[in-house]
Protein backbone atom coordinates (compact mmCIF):
# COMPACT_ATOMS: atom_id res chain seq x y z
CA UNK A 1 0.00 0.00 0.00
CA UNK A 2 2.83 2.44 0.84
CA UNK A 3 4.38 1.81 -2.16
CA UNK A 4 1.51 2.36 -3.97
CA UNK A 5 0.55 5.77 -2.74
CA UNK A 6 4.30 6.31 -2.78
CA UNK A 7 4.23 5.66 -7.27
CA UNK A 8 1.02 7.94 -7.24
CA UNK A 9 2.76 10.80 -5.99
CA UNK A 10 6.01 10.47 -8.14
CA UNK A 11 3.51 10.30 -10.84
CA UNK A 12 1.75 13.47 -10.25
CA UNK A 13 5.05 14.89 -9.87
CA UNK A 14 5.23 14.29 -13.30
CA UNK A 15 2.30 14.93 -14.83
CA UNK A 16 1.57 18.41 -12.65
CA UNK A 17 5.32 20.37 -12.86
CA UNK A 18 5.45 22.39 -10.06
CA UNK A 19 6.40 26.14 -10.56
CA UNK A 20 6.20 26.12 -14.42
CA UNK A 21 3.13 27.71 -16.60
CA UNK A 22 3.07 25.44 -19.86
CA UNK A 23 1.86 27.06 -22.82
CA UNK A 24 -1.18 25.35 -24.36
CA UNK A 25 -0.85 24.86 -27.99
CA UNK A 26 -3.47 22.50 -28.51
CA UNK A 27 -5.91 24.82 -26.67
CA UNK A 28 -5.06 27.32 -29.22
CA UNK A 29 -5.11 25.60 -31.88
CA UNK A 30 -8.81 24.54 -30.51
CA UNK A 31 -9.75 27.72 -29.99
CA UNK A 32 -7.76 29.20 -33.93
CA UNK A 33 -10.14 31.27 -35.99
CA UNK A 34 -11.03 29.91 -39.45
CA UNK A 35 -9.56 31.63 -42.22
CA UNK A 36 -10.46 30.69 -45.92
CA UNK A 37 -8.95 32.86 -48.37
CA UNK A 38 -7.14 36.04 -47.12
CA UNK A 39 -5.82 37.86 -43.76
CA UNK A 40 -6.69 41.59 -44.57
CA UNK A 41 -4.43 43.80 -42.14
CA UNK A 42 -4.84 47.19 -41.84
CA UNK A 43 -2.66 50.23 -40.07
CA UNK A 44 -5.42 52.65 -38.19
CA UNK A 45 -5.43 55.11 -35.73
CA UNK A 46 -3.87 58.57 -36.06
CA UNK A 47 -3.11 59.15 -32.60
CA UNK A 48 -2.29 55.66 -31.40
CA UNK A 49 -1.40 53.43 -34.18
CA UNK A 50 -2.07 50.24 -34.06
CA UNK A 51 -3.10 47.16 -36.45
CA UNK A 52 -6.18 45.42 -36.96
CA UNK A 53 -7.08 42.35 -38.74
CA UNK A 54 -10.14 40.65 -40.25
CA UNK A 55 -11.00 37.42 -42.15
CA UNK A 56 -11.99 37.05 -45.68
CA UNK A 57 -14.36 40.47 -45.20
CA UNK A 58 -13.52 43.79 -46.56
CA UNK A 59 -16.00 45.01 -44.11
CA UNK A 60 -14.68 48.09 -41.61
CA UNK A 61 -16.62 46.37 -39.29
CA UNK A 62 -15.45 43.37 -38.94
CA UNK A 63 -12.05 44.32 -37.87
CA UNK A 64 -10.37 43.04 -34.91
CA UNK A 65 -7.01 44.04 -33.17
CA UNK A 66 -4.24 41.79 -34.10
CA UNK A 67 -3.36 40.47 -30.83
CA UNK A 68 0.13 38.69 -30.15
CA UNK A 69 0.71 34.89 -30.55
CA UNK A 70 -2.77 34.41 -32.38
CA UNK A 71 -4.25 31.47 -33.98
CA UNK A 72 -5.95 31.05 -37.02
CA UNK A 73 -6.30 27.68 -38.95
CA UNK A 74 -7.16 27.34 -42.43
CA UNK A 75 -7.89 24.08 -45.12
CA UNK A 76 -5.68 25.34 -48.10
CA UNK A 77 -3.59 28.60 -49.17
CA UNK A 78 -3.88 31.97 -47.30
CA UNK A 79 -2.98 35.29 -48.64
CA UNK A 80 -1.95 38.85 -46.92
CA UNK A 81 -3.54 41.98 -48.13
CA UNK A 82 -2.46 45.09 -46.02
CA UNK A 83 -6.02 47.37 -46.05
CA UNK A 84 -5.79 50.75 -47.79
CA UNK A 85 -2.51 50.29 -49.04
CA UNK A 86 -0.34 53.86 -49.34
CA UNK A 87 3.04 52.85 -49.86
CA UNK A 88 4.10 56.66 -49.45
CA UNK A 89 2.55 56.88 -45.75
CA UNK A 90 2.99 53.56 -44.47
CA UNK A 91 5.62 51.05 -44.58
CA UNK A 92 5.10 47.33 -44.23
CA UNK A 93 7.32 44.10 -43.55
CA UNK A 94 4.98 41.12 -43.30
CA UNK A 95 7.48 38.22 -43.00
CA UNK A 96 6.46 34.42 -43.10
CA UNK A 97 8.53 31.34 -42.09
CA UNK A 98 8.37 27.66 -40.89
CA UNK A 99 8.01 27.03 -37.18
CA UNK A 100 8.44 23.64 -34.99
CA UNK A 101 5.15 22.99 -33.18
CA UNK A 102 3.97 20.35 -31.53
CA UNK A 103 1.73 19.57 -34.22
CA UNK A 104 3.34 20.88 -37.30
CA UNK A 105 7.21 21.83 -38.29
CA UNK A 106 7.42 24.99 -40.60
CA UNK A 107 9.70 27.50 -42.30
CA UNK A 108 9.32 29.97 -44.76
CA UNK A 109 10.08 33.63 -45.30
CA UNK A 110 8.84 37.00 -47.07
CA UNK A 111 10.19 40.41 -46.55
CA UNK A 112 8.92 43.70 -48.22
CA UNK A 113 9.64 47.25 -48.09
CA UNK A 114 8.63 50.09 -49.82
CA UNK A 115 9.96 53.49 -49.83
CA UNK A 116 8.38 56.45 -52.30
CA UNK A 117 6.99 59.69 -52.28
CA UNK A 118 5.73 61.75 -55.04
CA UNK A 119 6.40 65.65 -56.62
CA UNK A 120 4.17 68.05 -58.32
CA UNK A 121 5.07 69.28 -61.20
CA UNK A 122 5.06 73.12 -61.61
CA UNK A 123 5.17 74.91 -65.21
CA UNK A 124 8.57 75.43 -66.57
CA UNK A 125 9.42 79.25 -67.68
CA UNK A 126 10.17 80.02 -71.22
CA UNK A 127 11.89 82.86 -71.59
CA UNK A 128 11.15 86.03 -73.20
CA UNK A 129 11.13 86.33 -76.95
CA UNK A 130 11.21 89.54 -79.34
CA UNK A 131 7.87 90.17 -81.51
CA UNK A 132 7.84 88.13 -84.53
CA UNK A 133 9.53 89.25 -87.46
CA UNK A 134 12.12 91.99 -85.63
CA UNK A 135 15.62 90.56 -84.39
CA UNK A 136 16.85 90.23 -81.17
CA UNK A 137 20.05 92.52 -80.28
CA UNK A 138 22.62 90.61 -78.74
CA UNK A 139 22.17 92.23 -75.36
CA UNK A 140 18.22 90.68 -75.67
CA UNK A 141 20.13 87.31 -76.35
CA UNK A 142 22.42 87.49 -73.34
CA UNK A 143 19.00 88.32 -71.09
CA UNK A 144 17.35 85.69 -72.12
CA UNK A 145 20.07 83.61 -72.20
CA UNK A 146 21.09 84.55 -68.16
CA UNK A 147 17.02 84.31 -67.64
CA UNK A 148 16.12 80.55 -68.91
CA UNK A 149 19.50 79.36 -66.68
CA UNK A 150 17.92 81.58 -64.13
CA UNK A 151 14.39 80.17 -64.12
CA UNK A 152 15.54 76.37 -64.87
CA UNK A 153 17.88 76.37 -61.50
CA UNK A 154 14.95 78.42 -59.36
CA UNK A 155 12.63 75.42 -60.59
CA UNK A 156 10.45 73.85 -57.79
CA UNK A 157 9.73 70.24 -59.26
CA UNK A 158 8.91 69.71 -55.97
CA UNK A 159 6.70 71.73 -53.08
CA UNK A 160 5.54 70.84 -49.63
CA UNK A 161 2.23 71.32 -50.48
CA UNK A 162 2.34 69.10 -53.69
CA UNK A 163 4.06 66.70 -51.76
CA UNK A 164 1.28 66.08 -49.07
CA UNK A 165 -1.41 65.88 -51.23
CA UNK A 166 -0.14 63.60 -53.15
CA UNK A 167 0.87 61.26 -50.58
CA UNK A 168 -2.93 61.53 -48.54
CA UNK A 169 -4.17 60.31 -52.77
CA UNK A 170 -1.82 57.08 -53.00
CA UNK A 171 -3.90 55.32 -51.77
CA UNK A 172 -4.63 51.23 -53.86
CA UNK A 173 -3.38 50.46 -57.14
CA UNK A 174 -4.80 53.99 -59.01
CA UNK A 175 -2.70 56.31 -56.36
CA UNK A 176 0.02 53.82 -56.88
CA UNK A 177 -0.43 54.63 -60.66
CA UNK A 178 -0.39 58.20 -60.04
CA UNK A 179 2.42 58.85 -58.28
CA UNK A 180 4.58 57.04 -61.06
CA UNK A 181 2.92 59.34 -63.55
CA UNK A 182 3.77 62.33 -61.40
CA UNK A 183 7.22 61.26 -60.27
CA UNK A 184 8.54 60.50 -64.19
CA UNK A 185 7.11 64.02 -64.61
CA UNK A 186 8.73 65.21 -62.08
CA UNK A 187 12.11 63.63 -63.13
CA UNK A 188 11.50 65.02 -66.39
CA UNK A 189 11.00 68.19 -65.60
CA UNK A 190 14.33 67.79 -63.70
CA UNK A 191 16.20 66.78 -66.27
CA UNK A 192 15.00 69.16 -68.68
CA UNK A 193 15.59 72.34 -65.79
CA UNK A 194 19.19 70.64 -65.67
CA UNK A 195 20.00 70.88 -69.26
CA UNK A 196 18.28 73.95 -70.22
CA UNK A 197 20.36 75.78 -67.56
CA UNK A 198 23.77 73.84 -68.66
CA UNK A 199 23.09 74.58 -72.15
CA UNK A 200 22.66 78.63 -71.61
CA UNK A 201 25.74 78.66 -69.41
CA UNK A 202 27.29 77.24 -72.14
CA UNK A 203 26.44 79.61 -74.77
CA UNK A 204 26.76 82.49 -72.92
CA UNK A 205 30.49 81.56 -72.19
CA UNK A 206 31.25 80.34 -76.02
CA UNK A 207 29.25 83.30 -77.39
CA UNK A 208 30.21 86.40 -75.47
CA UNK A 209 33.68 85.58 -73.67
CA UNK A 210 37.21 85.00 -75.18
CA UNK A 211 38.14 82.03 -72.73
CA UNK A 212 38.23 80.31 -76.42
CA UNK A 213 41.78 82.18 -77.46
CA UNK A 214 39.25 84.14 -80.06
CA UNK A 215 37.19 86.91 -80.02
CA UNK A 216 33.23 86.59 -78.69
CA UNK A 217 31.01 85.87 -81.30
CA UNK A 218 28.90 88.73 -79.83
CA UNK A 219 28.85 91.61 -77.82
CA UNK A 220 26.87 93.78 -75.67
CA UNK A 221 28.29 97.07 -74.34
CA UNK A 222 24.83 97.85 -72.22
CA UNK A 223 24.53 95.00 -69.23
CA UNK A 224 22.22 96.23 -66.77
CA UNK A 225 22.19 95.93 -63.03
CA UNK A 226 19.39 93.33 -62.99
CA UNK A 227 21.14 91.40 -65.72
CA UNK A 228 24.57 91.28 -64.29
CA UNK A 229 23.04 90.10 -60.35
CA UNK A 230 21.37 87.79 -62.28
CA UNK A 231 24.38 86.06 -64.01
CA UNK A 232 26.20 86.36 -61.26
CA UNK A 233 23.43 84.62 -58.83
CA UNK A 234 23.54 82.15 -61.65
CA UNK A 235 27.32 81.47 -62.01
CA UNK A 236 27.41 81.48 -58.16
CA UNK A 237 24.96 78.83 -57.31
CA UNK A 238 24.53 76.90 -60.49
CA UNK A 239 26.99 74.18 -59.46
CA UNK A 240 25.57 73.53 -56.01
CA UNK A 241 22.01 73.75 -57.18
CA UNK A 242 22.40 71.52 -60.12
CA UNK A 243 24.01 68.77 -57.89
CA UNK A 244 20.91 68.98 -55.66
CA UNK A 245 18.61 68.72 -58.70
CA UNK A 246 20.67 65.69 -59.84
CA UNK A 247 20.57 63.89 -56.41
CA UNK A 248 16.23 64.40 -56.13
CA UNK A 249 16.00 63.14 -59.66
CA UNK A 250 18.07 59.74 -58.85
CA UNK A 251 15.90 59.37 -55.54
CA UNK A 252 12.83 59.73 -57.73
CA UNK A 253 14.17 57.45 -60.24
CA UNK A 254 14.64 54.98 -57.66
CA UNK A 255 11.55 54.96 -55.88
CA UNK A 256 9.41 54.99 -59.83
CA UNK A 257 11.73 51.54 -60.39
CA UNK A 258 10.62 50.09 -56.47
CA UNK A 259 6.73 51.56 -56.87
CA UNK A 260 6.81 49.76 -60.55
CA UNK A 261 7.09 46.56 -58.10
CA UNK A 262 3.33 47.50 -57.12
CA UNK A 263 1.73 47.90 -60.45
CA UNK A 264 0.63 44.19 -61.14
CA UNK A 265 -3.47 44.30 -60.87
CA UNK A 266 -3.59 41.06 -59.93
CA UNK A 267 -2.16 41.49 -56.69
CA UNK A 268 -4.96 44.31 -55.96
CA UNK A 269 -8.26 43.53 -54.56
CA UNK A 270 -11.25 45.03 -52.34
CA UNK A 271 -14.56 45.68 -51.96
CA UNK A 272 -17.13 46.35 -54.95
CA UNK A 273 -14.03 45.69 -57.32
CA UNK A 274 -12.05 48.26 -55.77
CA UNK A 275 -7.81 47.89 -56.27
CA UNK A 276 -7.56 49.17 -52.37
CA UNK A 277 -5.86 46.11 -50.70
CA UNK A 278 -2.27 44.83 -52.10
CA UNK A 279 -1.50 41.15 -51.46
CA UNK A 280 1.94 41.27 -50.20
CA UNK A 281 2.50 37.63 -49.87
CA UNK A 282 0.84 34.51 -50.04
CA UNK A 283 1.50 30.84 -48.80
CA UNK A 284 0.11 27.30 -47.75
CA UNK A 285 0.43 25.80 -44.59
CA UNK A 286 0.07 21.66 -45.07
CA UNK A 287 -0.09 19.25 -41.75
CA UNK A 288 3.71 18.83 -41.30
CA UNK A 289 4.14 22.43 -41.33
CA UNK A 290 2.73 25.87 -39.83
CA UNK A 291 3.59 29.55 -40.92
CA UNK A 292 4.81 31.76 -38.57
CA UNK A 293 3.60 35.01 -39.93
CA UNK A 294 5.19 38.78 -38.84
CA UNK A 295 3.89 42.20 -39.44
CA UNK A 296 5.96 45.07 -38.91
CA UNK A 297 4.27 48.48 -39.69
CA UNK A 298 5.57 52.18 -38.86
CA UNK A 299 3.95 55.21 -40.30
CA UNK A 300 6.09 57.54 -42.20
CA UNK A 301 6.29 61.38 -42.58
CA UNK A 302 7.70 62.87 -45.78
CA UNK A 303 8.61 66.89 -46.51
CA UNK A 304 10.21 68.36 -49.31
CA UNK A 305 12.00 71.61 -48.52
CA UNK A 306 14.53 73.64 -50.99
CA UNK A 307 14.29 70.97 -53.18
CA UNK A 308 15.49 67.75 -50.56
CA UNK A 309 13.33 65.09 -50.08
CA UNK A 310 13.18 64.06 -46.52
CA UNK A 311 11.36 60.70 -44.81
CA UNK A 312 11.15 60.38 -41.11
CA UNK A 313 9.90 57.53 -38.97
CA UNK A 314 8.50 57.92 -35.65
CA UNK A 315 9.20 54.83 -33.28
CA UNK A 316 5.86 56.01 -31.45
CA UNK A 317 4.04 54.89 -34.67
CA UNK A 318 6.44 51.34 -34.89
CA UNK A 319 3.43 48.24 -34.41
CA UNK A 320 5.36 44.48 -34.87
CA UNK A 321 2.36 41.41 -34.35
CA UNK A 322 3.48 37.78 -34.52
CA UNK A 323 0.51 35.41 -34.83
CA UNK A 324 0.57 31.25 -36.11
CA UNK A 325 -1.55 30.16 -39.14
CA UNK A 326 -2.12 26.01 -39.22
CA UNK A 327 -3.37 23.56 -41.46
CA UNK A 328 -7.10 23.04 -40.67
CA UNK A 329 -7.58 19.65 -38.95
CA UNK A 330 -11.11 18.34 -37.20
CA UNK A 331 -8.87 16.23 -35.24
CA UNK A 332 -5.76 17.32 -32.97
CA UNK A 333 -2.92 15.41 -32.07
CA UNK A 334 -0.46 15.76 -29.02
CA UNK A 335 1.45 13.32 -26.65
CA UNK A 336 0.94 13.13 -23.09
CA UNK A 337 2.86 11.60 -20.14
CA UNK A 338 -0.15 10.13 -17.83
CA UNK A 339 -0.37 8.45 -14.61
CA UNK A 340 -2.74 5.12 -15.31
CA UNK A 341 -4.46 3.37 -12.65
CA UNK A 342 -5.68 -0.37 -13.27
CA UNK A 343 -6.42 -3.88 -11.90
CA UNK A 344 -3.98 -5.90 -13.66
CA UNK A 345 -3.07 -9.03 -11.96
CA UNK A 346 -0.11 -10.78 -12.80
CA UNK A 347 -0.30 -15.09 -11.42
CA UNK A 348 2.50 -16.10 -9.29
CA UNK A 349 3.63 -19.49 -8.57
CA UNK A 350 5.96 -21.32 -6.10
CA UNK A 351 6.26 -24.82 -4.54
CA UNK A 352 4.26 -26.49 -1.38
CA UNK A 353 4.00 -30.11 0.22
CA UNK A 354 0.55 -32.02 -0.83
CA UNK A 355 -0.97 -34.73 1.91
CA UNK A 356 1.61 -37.11 0.34
CA UNK A 357 4.30 -35.18 0.94
CA UNK A 358 5.11 -34.30 -2.86
CA UNK A 359 6.28 -31.05 -4.08
CA UNK A 360 3.66 -29.51 -6.30
CA UNK A 361 3.15 -26.16 -7.76
CA UNK A 362 0.80 -23.87 -5.86
CA UNK A 363 -0.45 -20.02 -7.20
CA UNK A 364 0.46 -17.49 -4.53
CA UNK A 365 -0.24 -14.28 -4.39
CA UNK A 366 -0.97 -12.47 -7.45
CA UNK A 367 1.49 -9.82 -8.06
CA UNK A 368 -0.73 -6.22 -8.27
CA UNK A 369 1.04 -2.92 -10.25
CA UNK A 370 -1.85 -0.63 -9.84
CA UNK A 371 -0.28 2.44 -11.38
CA UNK A 372 1.77 3.20 -14.12
CA UNK A 373 3.34 5.27 -16.58
CA UNK A 374 2.42 5.82 -19.73
CA UNK A 375 2.83 7.83 -23.03
CA UNK A 376 -0.35 8.86 -24.76
CA UNK A 377 -1.71 9.74 -27.97
CA UNK A 378 -4.15 12.10 -27.85
CA UNK A 379 -6.57 12.88 -30.81
CA UNK A 380 -8.41 15.52 -29.37
CA UNK A 381 -11.83 16.58 -31.65
CA UNK A 382 -12.54 20.38 -32.94
CA UNK A 383 -16.07 21.19 -31.70
CA UNK A 384 -18.68 23.55 -33.32
CA UNK A 385 -18.79 26.03 -30.72
CA UNK A 386 -15.97 26.71 -28.34
CA UNK A 387 -15.63 24.83 -25.03
CA UNK A 388 -13.32 24.32 -21.97
CA UNK A 389 -13.51 20.81 -22.58
CA UNK A 390 -13.10 18.33 -25.58
CA UNK A 391 -13.73 15.29 -26.69
CA UNK A 392 -11.36 12.74 -27.40
CA UNK A 393 -9.79 9.37 -28.51
CA UNK A 394 -6.46 7.83 -27.09
CA UNK A 395 -3.94 5.59 -27.54
CA UNK A 396 -0.98 4.85 -25.27
CA UNK A 397 1.79 2.45 -24.06
CA UNK A 398 2.18 1.90 -20.39
CA UNK A 399 4.66 0.41 -18.53
CA UNK A 400 4.20 -3.28 -16.90
CA UNK A 401 5.59 -6.01 -14.60
CA UNK A 402 7.14 -7.61 -17.47
CA UNK A 403 5.67 -6.34 -20.93
CA UNK A 404 4.08 -2.88 -21.61
CA UNK A 405 0.98 -2.74 -21.63
CA UNK A 406 -1.03 -1.10 -24.50
CA UNK A 407 -3.93 1.73 -23.94
CA UNK A 408 -7.03 2.20 -25.72
CA UNK A 409 -9.77 5.03 -24.66
CA UNK A 410 -11.47 7.64 -24.89
CA UNK A 411 -11.49 11.26 -22.50
CA UNK A 412 -12.06 14.77 -21.87
CA UNK A 413 -9.22 17.35 -22.90
CA UNK A 414 -9.84 20.39 -20.62
CA UNK A 415 -8.22 23.62 -21.92
CA UNK A 416 -9.20 25.61 -18.35
CA UNK A 417 -8.53 25.95 -15.68
CA UNK A 418 -5.55 24.70 -16.73
CA UNK A 419 -4.20 22.33 -19.49
CA UNK A 420 -5.15 18.34 -18.89
CA UNK A 421 -6.79 15.01 -19.73
CA UNK A 422 -9.35 12.26 -18.28
CA UNK A 423 -9.79 9.24 -19.89
CA UNK A 424 -10.65 5.62 -19.34
CA UNK A 425 -10.30 2.78 -21.68
CA UNK A 426 -9.19 -0.77 -22.16
CA UNK A 427 -5.69 -2.15 -21.13
CA UNK A 428 -3.75 -5.21 -22.24
CA UNK A 429 -0.65 -6.85 -21.65
CA UNK A 430 1.24 -9.82 -21.91
CA UNK A 431 2.70 -11.59 -18.44
CA UNK A 432 3.90 -14.84 -18.19
CA UNK A 433 1.90 -18.15 -17.20
CA UNK A 434 2.08 -21.50 -16.94
CA UNK A 435 1.96 -23.01 -20.22
CA UNK A 436 -0.56 -25.59 -19.94
CA UNK A 437 1.74 -28.93 -19.84
CA UNK A 438 2.53 -28.11 -16.17
CA UNK A 439 -0.87 -26.82 -14.43
CA UNK A 440 -1.89 -26.14 -10.56
CA UNK A 441 -1.23 -29.21 -8.02
CA UNK A 442 1.23 -30.65 -10.22
CA UNK A 443 4.16 -32.50 -8.73
CA UNK A 444 7.39 -30.83 -9.68
CA UNK A 445 11.29 -31.08 -8.59
CA UNK A 446 11.46 -27.47 -7.46
CA UNK A 447 11.00 -23.63 -9.15
CA UNK A 448 12.99 -24.73 -12.03
CA UNK A 449 10.78 -26.59 -13.02
CA UNK A 450 8.05 -24.14 -12.95
CA UNK A 451 10.52 -21.60 -14.63
CA UNK A 452 10.73 -23.41 -17.37
CA UNK A 453 7.01 -24.22 -18.18
CA UNK A 454 6.16 -20.45 -17.71
CA UNK A 455 5.42 -18.68 -21.11
CA UNK A 456 3.91 -15.46 -22.51
CA UNK A 457 -0.18 -14.88 -22.65
CA UNK A 458 -2.22 -12.00 -23.30
CA UNK A 459 -3.69 -10.77 -20.34
CA UNK A 460 -7.43 -10.35 -20.01
CA UNK A 461 -8.55 -6.78 -20.56
CA UNK A 462 -8.80 -4.38 -17.90
CA UNK A 463 -10.00 -0.68 -17.58
CA UNK A 464 -7.71 1.75 -16.82
CA UNK A 465 -8.02 5.31 -15.81
CA UNK A 466 -5.18 8.06 -16.65
CA UNK A 467 -4.95 11.81 -15.69
CA UNK A 468 -2.25 13.29 -18.38
CA UNK A 469 -0.54 16.67 -19.06
CA UNK A 470 0.93 17.58 -22.32
CA UNK A 471 4.41 18.12 -23.03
Amino acid sequence: MIKSVSRIFVLLTLVFPCGAVLADATADFLAARPVRNFVRIGFVNEKSPQLVYALDSFDENDQKTLIKDSVLRTEGEVAIYIANFNPLRDSFTVATKETPSPNYAALKAFLDDLKAFQAMLPPSGGGSQAAPGVARTDCQILEDLIKTAHDALDAKELTADGLKKHVDAASGLEGVNSAITNLRAASGSITKNITDARTAMKTILSDYSSVAGRPPDKTCASVSSAILVDYISVTGSAAEVLARKAALKKAIDELVAELEEFTDADDWRGANGEKTDFRITRFTPTFENDRSVTVSAVRRSLSATNGVLTVTTSDKTKQEVSFLVKRDSFFVAERAVAGVYNHLKYPKYGTAKNAAGDTIVERSKDDYDPVNAAMMLNLVMRTRMGSVAYPMLQLGVATGKDFPGLLAGIGLRFTQPSAFSLSVGGMITRYKDLDGVLKEGDKVAGTSDIESHLEFKNSPVVIYGAIQVKF
